[in-house]
């Protein structure tokens, strides 16, 4: 049986709520709070949509633009009240507002990408997301970083990683770009 016709079907834009230990509010996304648990960023503006989508008699989506990119805290991806339960993509703990900004795609899977890595920190110690919270954050992050991730404000310390080494050079270079007028 194939699942292609399950796109064509509407569905509600969010329809849980999950709480994790720390609630990302639009504050934090508009005042770009430095979270020392970050674990990655988003940058898609507040973009809020009738409730009622196609039905609605308001006007469209409404968006609200903060000054650049917000920090995502690894507390909001994993639950307060359920010791193994991990959230990735739409479901972190976030207000209705600030779910308007982490829901898009390319967000999703920066925070999918630590929820995986800190997963495996989990079984490697033995620990809930919440023990790698309080004794294992820098391992994650320098973990992520290793991996390729960003995380705004957050230096690469691995002395293991060769690329802090590296240097580039190249074989030519580009002196003048010009456009030319036939």
């Amino acid at each position: 049986m194939a699942l292609e016709w399950v796109g064509a079907i509407p569905g509600k834009r969010e329809y849980r709520r999950f709480i994790g230990d720390y609630v990302l509010h639009q504050r934090d996304i508009i005042k770009q709070t430095s979270f020392e648990d970050r674990i990655a960023f988003g940058g898609w503006s507040i973009d809020l949509h009738p409730p009622h989508g196609m039905y609605a008699t308001e006007s469209g989506s409404k968006h609200l633009h903060a000054d650049g990119n917000y920090h995502i805290p690894f507390r909001s991806l994993y639950s307060r009240n359920v010791n193994n339960l991990m959230f990735a993509g739409r479901n972190i703990s976030a207000t209705h507002v600030a779910f308007g900004t982490t829901r898009v795609m390319a967000t999703c899977a920066v925070i999918g990408e630590a929820a995986g890595a800190s997963a495996a920190l989990c079984v490697k110690h033995r620990k809930t997301p919440r023990d790698i919270y309080r004794g294992h954050m820098t391992e994650l992050q320098q973990h992520l970083l290793r991996q390729d991730a960003t995380i705004i404000g957050v230096a690469n310390r691995d002395e293991r990683d060769l690329a802090r080494s590296a240097s580039v050079i190249a074989s030519s270079e580009l002196s003048e770009l010009a456009v030319t007028t036939p």
